[in-house]
Protein backbone atom coordinates (compact mmCIF):
# COMPACT_ATOMS: atom_id res chain seq x y z
CA UNK A 1 0.00 0.00 0.00
CA UNK A 2 1.12 3.56 -0.65
CA UNK A 3 3.04 5.08 2.28
CA UNK A 4 0.94 8.13 3.14
CA UNK A 5 0.21 9.72 6.51
CA UNK A 6 -2.79 12.01 6.30
CA UNK A 7 -2.63 15.52 7.80
CA UNK A 8 -5.62 17.77 8.32
CA UNK A 9 -6.00 19.91 5.22
CA UNK A 10 -2.49 19.84 3.77
CA UNK A 11 -1.59 22.46 1.21
CA UNK A 12 -1.45 21.14 -2.36
CA UNK A 13 0.64 22.46 -5.25
CA UNK A 14 -0.02 20.69 -8.56
CA UNK A 15 2.53 21.50 -11.27
CA UNK A 16 1.82 20.34 -14.82
CA UNK A 17 4.42 21.10 -17.48
CA UNK A 18 3.32 21.48 -21.10
CA UNK A 19 4.61 19.06 -23.79
CA UNK A 20 7.43 17.32 -21.91
CA UNK A 21 8.08 13.61 -21.50
CA UNK A 22 10.39 11.62 -19.27
CA UNK A 23 13.06 11.94 -21.94
CA UNK A 24 13.92 15.44 -20.63
CA UNK A 25 13.79 14.77 -16.86
CA UNK A 26 17.13 13.63 -15.48
CA UNK A 27 15.75 11.64 -12.52
CA UNK A 28 13.95 9.46 -15.09
CA UNK A 29 17.29 8.72 -16.74
CA UNK A 30 17.16 11.37 -19.48
CA UNK A 31 20.45 11.94 -21.28
CA UNK A 32 22.17 15.31 -21.76
CA UNK A 33 19.98 17.31 -19.39
CA UNK A 34 20.02 18.09 -15.67
CA UNK A 35 16.88 18.99 -13.71
CA UNK A 36 18.17 19.24 -10.14
CA UNK A 37 15.10 20.80 -8.51
CA UNK A 38 12.71 18.26 -10.04
CA UNK A 39 15.17 15.50 -9.14
CA UNK A 40 15.21 16.74 -5.53
CA UNK A 41 11.43 16.35 -5.35
CA UNK A 42 11.81 12.75 -6.54
CA UNK A 43 14.65 12.03 -4.11
CA UNK A 44 12.60 13.37 -1.21
CA UNK A 45 9.32 11.80 -2.31
CA UNK A 46 7.72 9.20 -4.56
CA UNK A 47 8.46 8.84 -8.27
CA UNK A 48 5.95 6.97 -10.40
CA UNK A 49 6.58 5.15 -13.66
CA UNK A 50 2.92 4.40 -14.39
CA UNK A 51 1.25 7.80 -14.65
CA UNK A 52 -0.89 7.90 -17.78
CA UNK A 53 -2.12 10.99 -19.57
CA UNK A 54 -4.00 11.69 -22.77
CA UNK A 55 -1.75 12.21 -25.81
CA UNK A 56 -2.70 15.88 -26.21
CA UNK A 57 -3.15 19.02 -24.17
CA UNK A 58 -6.88 19.68 -23.90
CA UNK A 59 -8.09 16.12 -23.18
CA UNK A 60 -5.49 15.75 -20.41
CA UNK A 61 -6.48 19.02 -18.78
CA UNK A 62 -10.23 18.44 -18.98
CA UNK A 63 -9.75 14.93 -17.60
CA UNK A 64 -7.64 16.20 -14.71
CA UNK A 65 -9.99 19.06 -13.87
CA UNK A 66 -13.16 16.94 -13.87
CA UNK A 67 -12.00 13.41 -13.01
CA UNK A 68 -13.90 12.17 -16.07
CA UNK A 69 -12.72 10.47 -19.24
CA UNK A 70 -12.74 12.57 -22.45
CA UNK A 71 -15.58 10.56 -23.96
CA UNK A 72 -17.76 11.68 -21.03
CA UNK A 73 -16.95 15.40 -21.32
CA UNK A 74 -16.59 15.61 -25.11
CA UNK A 75 -13.09 17.08 -24.84
CA UNK A 76 -11.53 14.33 -26.95
CA UNK A 77 -9.05 16.40 -28.95
CA UNK A 78 -7.02 19.57 -28.61
CA UNK A 79 -9.12 22.72 -28.99
CA UNK A 80 -8.19 26.38 -28.41
CA UNK A 81 -11.46 28.03 -27.44
CA UNK A 82 -10.19 31.66 -27.61
CA UNK A 83 -8.85 31.04 -31.13
CA UNK A 84 -11.51 28.83 -32.68
CA UNK A 85 -14.58 29.38 -30.51
CA UNK A 86 -17.45 26.86 -30.45
CA UNK A 87 -16.19 24.66 -27.58
CA UNK A 88 -16.72 25.91 -24.03
CA UNK A 89 -15.74 24.55 -20.62
CA UNK A 90 -19.05 25.17 -18.87
CA UNK A 91 -19.00 25.61 -15.08
CA UNK A 92 -22.69 24.66 -14.99
CA UNK A 93 -21.86 21.29 -16.54
CA UNK A 94 -18.40 20.41 -15.19
CA UNK A 95 -17.30 20.37 -11.56
CA UNK A 96 -13.57 21.03 -11.24
CA UNK A 97 -11.32 19.89 -8.42
CA UNK A 98 -10.85 23.61 -7.59
CA UNK A 99 -14.52 23.95 -6.73
CA UNK A 100 -14.32 20.84 -4.57
CA UNK A 101 -11.23 22.15 -2.77
CA UNK A 102 -12.80 25.57 -2.29
CA UNK A 103 -15.88 23.98 -0.75
CA UNK A 104 -13.54 22.22 1.70
CA UNK A 105 -12.18 25.55 2.94
CA UNK A 106 -9.14 25.95 0.70
CA UNK A 107 -7.83 29.14 -0.85
CA UNK A 108 -7.34 28.35 -4.52
CA UNK A 109 -5.16 29.83 -7.25
CA UNK A 110 -4.13 29.04 -10.82
CA UNK A 111 -1.39 30.41 -13.05
CA UNK A 112 -0.18 29.55 -16.54
CA UNK A 113 -2.29 28.08 -19.35
CA UNK A 114 -6.05 27.45 -19.65
CA UNK A 115 -7.36 27.84 -23.24
CA UNK A 116 -10.76 26.20 -22.61
CA UNK A 117 -12.70 29.41 -21.99
CA UNK A 118 -12.62 32.78 -23.73
CA UNK A 119 -11.95 35.44 -21.10
CA UNK A 120 -13.38 38.11 -23.43
CA UNK A 121 -16.79 36.45 -23.10
CA UNK A 122 -16.52 35.68 -19.39
CA UNK A 123 -13.68 37.50 -17.59
CA UNK A 124 -14.45 35.67 -14.35
CA UNK A 125 -14.65 32.17 -15.83
CA UNK A 126 -11.89 30.96 -13.52
CA UNK A 127 -13.76 32.18 -10.45
CA UNK A 128 -16.80 30.23 -11.63
CA UNK A 129 -14.57 27.18 -11.95
CA UNK A 130 -13.48 27.51 -8.31
CA UNK A 131 -10.33 29.65 -8.29
CA UNK A 132 -10.01 32.58 -5.90
CA UNK A 133 -7.27 34.24 -7.93
CA UNK A 134 -5.48 33.72 -11.24
CA UNK A 135 -2.70 34.85 -13.55
CA UNK A 136 -3.18 33.26 -16.96
CA UNK A 137 -2.00 33.49 -20.51
CA UNK A 138 -5.26 34.05 -22.37
CA UNK A 139 -4.46 31.74 -25.24
CA UNK A 140 -4.47 33.27 -28.69
CA UNK A 141 -7.64 35.33 -28.97
CA UNK A 142 -8.78 35.60 -32.59
CA UNK A 143 -8.30 39.16 -33.89
CA UNK A 144 -5.93 40.20 -31.06
CA UNK A 145 -2.36 39.43 -32.23
CA UNK A 146 -0.62 40.39 -28.94
CA UNK A 147 -2.60 37.63 -27.20
CA UNK A 148 -0.51 35.04 -29.02
CA UNK A 149 2.44 35.81 -26.73
CA UNK A 150 2.86 33.54 -23.73
CA UNK A 151 6.61 34.08 -23.32
CA UNK A 152 8.26 37.44 -24.06
CA UNK A 153 5.85 40.39 -23.66
CA UNK A 154 3.26 37.92 -22.43
CA UNK A 155 -0.44 38.71 -22.77
CA UNK A 156 -1.88 37.82 -19.37
CA UNK A 157 -5.34 37.77 -17.81
CA UNK A 158 -5.83 38.58 -14.10
CA UNK A 159 -8.70 39.96 -12.05
CA UNK A 160 -7.68 43.39 -13.37
CA UNK A 161 -8.24 42.25 -16.98
CA UNK A 162 -6.02 41.24 -19.91
CA UNK A 163 -2.92 43.10 -21.04
CA UNK A 164 0.59 42.79 -22.42
CA UNK A 165 3.33 42.69 -19.79
CA UNK A 166 5.88 44.58 -21.81
CA UNK A 167 9.46 43.45 -21.34
CA UNK A 168 8.43 40.58 -19.07
CA UNK A 169 9.02 36.86 -19.57
CA UNK A 170 5.63 35.24 -19.03
CA UNK A 171 6.82 32.23 -16.99
CA UNK A 172 8.38 34.66 -14.48
CA UNK A 173 5.12 36.59 -14.17
CA UNK A 174 3.11 33.42 -13.50
CA UNK A 175 5.64 32.17 -10.96
CA UNK A 176 5.91 35.55 -9.20
CA UNK A 177 2.13 35.53 -8.80
CA UNK A 178 2.18 32.09 -7.17
CA UNK A 179 5.07 32.96 -4.85
CA UNK A 180 3.09 36.01 -3.66
CA UNK A 181 -0.02 33.84 -3.23
CA UNK A 182 1.92 31.33 -1.10
CA UNK A 183 3.18 34.03 1.26
CA UNK A 184 -0.20 35.78 1.45
CA UNK A 185 -2.03 32.56 2.34
CA UNK A 186 0.52 30.60 4.39
CA UNK A 187 -1.75 30.61 7.44
CA UNK A 188 -4.62 29.02 5.51
CA UNK A 189 -5.01 25.74 3.63
CA UNK A 190 -4.28 26.45 -0.02
CA UNK A 191 -4.45 24.64 -3.33
CA UNK A 192 -2.35 25.88 -6.24
CA UNK A 193 -2.71 24.59 -9.78
CA UNK A 194 0.22 25.53 -12.03
CA UNK A 195 -0.36 24.39 -15.63
CA UNK A 196 2.84 25.88 -17.02
CA UNK A 197 3.15 27.39 -20.49
CA UNK A 198 6.65 25.91 -20.64
CA UNK A 199 7.83 23.94 -22.61
CA UNK A 200 5.28 24.25 -25.42
CA UNK A 201 6.40 25.86 -28.67
CA UNK A 202 7.37 28.29 -29.94
CA UNK A 203 10.80 27.26 -28.71
CA UNK A 204 12.38 30.44 -27.39
CA UNK A 205 15.49 31.67 -25.57
CA UNK A 206 15.09 32.16 -21.83
CA UNK A 207 16.32 35.00 -19.61
CA UNK A 208 19.09 32.70 -18.38
CA UNK A 209 20.16 31.68 -21.89
CA UNK A 210 19.19 34.59 -24.16
CA UNK A 211 21.53 33.73 -27.04
CA UNK A 212 20.68 30.05 -27.44
CA UNK A 213 19.74 28.96 -30.96
CA UNK A 214 18.44 25.79 -32.60
CA UNK A 215 15.38 23.70 -31.68
CA UNK A 216 17.03 21.19 -29.38
CA UNK A 217 19.22 23.76 -27.62
CA UNK A 218 16.25 26.03 -27.04
CA UNK A 219 14.10 23.20 -25.69
CA UNK A 220 16.89 22.25 -23.28
CA UNK A 221 17.11 25.86 -22.13
CA UNK A 222 13.34 25.90 -21.57
CA UNK A 223 13.54 22.65 -19.60
CA UNK A 224 16.26 24.14 -17.40
CA UNK A 225 14.09 27.22 -16.85
CA UNK A 226 11.14 25.01 -15.97
CA UNK A 227 13.32 23.31 -13.38
CA UNK A 228 14.38 26.70 -12.02
CA UNK A 229 10.75 27.76 -11.54
CA UNK A 230 9.98 24.51 -9.72
CA UNK A 231 12.88 25.37 -7.41
CA UNK A 232 11.47 28.86 -6.85
CA UNK A 233 8.11 27.45 -5.76
CA UNK A 234 9.72 24.96 -3.39
CA UNK A 235 11.85 27.74 -1.89
CA UNK A 236 8.73 29.89 -1.39
CA UNK A 237 7.09 27.05 0.50
CA UNK A 238 10.24 26.59 2.59
CA UNK A 239 10.48 30.32 3.32
CA UNK A 240 6.82 30.39 4.33
CA UNK A 241 7.50 27.65 6.90
CA UNK A 242 4.84 25.29 5.52
CA UNK A 243 6.98 22.69 3.75
CA UNK A 244 6.00 19.75 5.95
CA UNK A 245 2.32 20.38 5.38
CA UNK A 246 2.52 20.96 1.62
CA UNK A 247 2.08 18.18 -0.93
CA UNK A 248 3.86 19.06 -4.18
CA UNK A 249 2.87 17.08 -7.28
CA UNK A 250 4.88 17.34 -10.48
CA UNK A 251 3.75 15.93 -13.82
CA UNK A 252 3.28 16.81 -17.51
CA UNK A 253 0.28 16.79 -19.84
CA UNK A 254 1.67 14.57 -22.63
CA UNK A 255 4.91 13.47 -24.24
CA UNK A 256 7.54 15.78 -25.72
CA UNK A 257 6.34 17.95 -28.58
CA UNK A 258 8.01 19.80 -31.41
CA UNK A 259 9.80 16.80 -32.85
CA UNK A 260 12.65 17.15 -30.36
CA UNK A 261 12.39 14.02 -28.28
CA UNK A 262 15.35 13.27 -26.06
CA UNK A 263 16.77 9.90 -25.09
CA UNK A 264 16.87 7.71 -22.00
CA UNK A 265 19.96 5.54 -21.87
CA UNK A 266 20.54 6.31 -25.52
CA UNK A 267 17.05 5.15 -26.53
CA UNK A 268 14.46 7.52 -27.96
CA UNK A 269 10.92 7.14 -26.54
CA UNK A 270 8.38 5.20 -28.57
CA UNK A 271 6.35 8.34 -29.18
CA UNK A 272 5.82 11.97 -28.21
CA UNK A 273 2.99 14.45 -28.18
CA UNK A 274 -0.14 13.25 -30.05
CA UNK A 275 1.13 9.65 -30.02
CA UNK A 276 -0.71 6.79 -28.35
CA UNK A 277 2.56 4.96 -27.82
CA UNK A 278 4.02 4.95 -24.33
CA UNK A 279 6.28 7.96 -24.91
CA UNK A 280 3.21 10.05 -25.66
CA UNK A 281 1.00 9.01 -22.75
CA UNK A 282 3.15 7.71 -19.88
CA UNK A 283 4.42 10.81 -18.10
CA UNK A 284 6.69 11.76 -15.20
CA UNK A 285 4.76 11.93 -11.93
CA UNK A 286 6.36 12.87 -8.60
CA UNK A 287 4.71 13.43 -5.21
CA UNK A 288 6.65 15.09 -2.39
CA UNK A 289 5.78 16.07 1.18
CA UNK A 290 8.44 15.60 3.88
CA UNK A 291 7.16 13.48 6.75
CA UNK A 292 3.95 12.62 4.92
CA UNK A 293 5.08 11.00 1.68
CA UNK A 294 7.82 8.38 1.93
CA UNK A 295 11.15 9.63 0.58
CA UNK A 296 13.22 8.02 -2.15
CA UNK A 297 10.50 5.67 -3.32
CA UNK A 298 10.12 4.67 -6.97
CA UNK A 299 7.01 2.73 -7.97
CA UNK A 300 8.39 -0.46 -9.50
CA UNK A 301 8.19 -0.44 -13.30
CA UNK A 302 7.89 -4.23 -13.22
CA UNK A 303 4.68 -3.88 -11.24
CA UNK A 304 3.18 -1.01 -13.14
CA UNK A 305 4.25 -0.58 -16.73
CA UNK A 306 6.49 -1.77 -19.49
CA UNK A 307 9.13 0.85 -18.67
CA UNK A 308 12.66 -0.45 -18.56
CA UNK A 309 13.83 -1.24 -15.04
CA UNK A 310 16.96 0.77 -15.79
CA UNK A 311 14.87 3.96 -15.55
CA UNK A 312 14.73 3.64 -11.75
CA UNK A 313 17.87 3.71 -9.61
CA UNK A 314 18.67 0.29 -8.21
CA UNK A 315 18.83 1.71 -4.69
CA UNK A 316 15.31 3.16 -4.80
CA UNK A 317 12.67 1.32 -2.76
CA UNK A 318 9.86 0.03 -4.94
CA UNK A 319 6.14 -0.20 -4.37
CA UNK A 320 4.52 -3.39 -5.74
CA UNK A 321 1.00 -3.80 -6.99
CA UNK A 322 -1.58 -2.55 -4.54
CA UNK A 323 -5.17 -2.88 -3.45
CA UNK A 324 -7.18 0.33 -3.61
CA UNK A 325 -10.42 0.99 -1.78
CA UNK A 326 -12.57 3.04 -4.12
CA UNK A 327 -15.80 4.89 -3.41
CA UNK A 328 -18.07 6.07 -6.20
CA UNK A 329 -19.98 9.30 -5.82
CA UNK A 330 -22.98 8.92 -8.17
CA UNK A 331 -25.47 11.44 -9.43
CA UNK A 332 -27.83 13.16 -7.03
CA UNK A 333 -30.43 10.87 -5.58
CA UNK A 334 -28.38 7.68 -5.83
CA UNK A 335 -26.45 6.10 -3.01
CA UNK A 336 -22.66 5.86 -3.06
CA UNK A 337 -20.93 2.51 -2.91
CA UNK A 338 -17.52 1.25 -1.87
CA UNK A 339 -15.59 -1.41 -3.75
CA UNK A 340 -12.19 -3.00 -3.47
CA UNK A 341 -10.08 -3.03 -6.61
CA UNK A 342 -7.06 -5.28 -6.61
CA UNK A 343 -4.29 -4.23 -9.01
CA UNK A 344 -2.60 -7.35 -10.28
CA UNK A 345 1.15 -7.46 -10.77
CA UNK A 346 0.81 -10.27 -13.31
CA UNK A 347 -1.62 -8.25 -15.44
CA UNK A 348 0.05 -4.83 -15.34
CA UNK A 349 3.59 -6.11 -15.38
CA UNK A 350 3.22 -8.21 -18.51
CA UNK A 351 5.18 -7.00 -21.55
CA UNK A 352 3.39 -4.46 -23.72
CA UNK A 353 3.73 -6.69 -26.77
CA UNK A 354 1.72 -9.50 -25.16
CA UNK A 355 -0.58 -7.50 -22.90
CA UNK A 356 -4.25 -7.45 -23.86
CA UNK A 357 -5.40 -3.82 -24.30
CA UNK A 358 -8.84 -4.59 -22.89
CA UNK A 359 -7.38 -6.36 -19.88
CA UNK A 360 -4.93 -3.51 -19.36
CA UNK A 361 -7.62 -0.83 -19.41
CA UNK A 362 -9.88 -2.84 -17.12
CA UNK A 363 -7.07 -3.07 -14.59
CA UNK A 364 -6.09 0.59 -14.60
CA UNK A 365 -9.40 2.37 -15.22
CA UNK A 366 -10.86 2.81 -11.75
CA UNK A 367 -13.92 4.62 -13.08
CA UNK A 368 -14.79 1.77 -15.45
CA UNK A 369 -14.36 -0.86 -12.76
CA UNK A 370 -16.45 0.91 -10.15
CA UNK A 371 -19.16 1.85 -12.60
CA UNK A 372 -19.58 -1.74 -13.77
CA UNK A 373 -19.90 -2.75 -10.13
CA UNK A 374 -22.44 -0.03 -9.45
CA UNK A 375 -24.81 -0.79 -12.34
CA UNK A 376 -23.24 1.77 -14.65
CA UNK A 377 -24.19 4.92 -12.80
CA UNK A 378 -23.62 7.85 -15.10
CA UNK A 379 -20.84 10.38 -14.33
CA UNK A 380 -19.63 8.53 -11.24
CA UNK A 381 -16.61 10.25 -9.72
CA UNK A 382 -13.83 8.22 -8.15
CA UNK A 383 -11.82 9.11 -5.07
CA UNK A 384 -9.36 7.06 -3.05
CA UNK A 385 -10.18 6.65 0.65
Amino acid sequence: MCAFVAHAKPNIIFIMVDDLGKDWISCYGADNIQTPHIDALAKGGMKFHNAWSMPQCTPTRATLLTGQYPWRTGWVNHWDVPRWGVGYFDWAKYTTFARVMKSAGYRTAIAGKWQINDFRLEPNALEKHGFDDWCMWTGYEGGIPPSGERYQNAYIHTRAGSKTHQGKFGPDVYCDFLVDFIHANKAKPMMIYFPMVLTHGPLVPTPDEPKVTGKTARLKAMVRYTDKLVGRLVKAVDDAGIRKNTIIIFTTDNGTGGGVRGTIGGVRPSGGKASNYEGGVCEPFIVNCPGTVAAGVAVSPSASSAMSASSAPASSPSVPAATWIVRTTPEAGASSSTFVLSVSTSTIGSPASTRSPSRFSQTLSLTDVTESASCGRRNSMVRLI
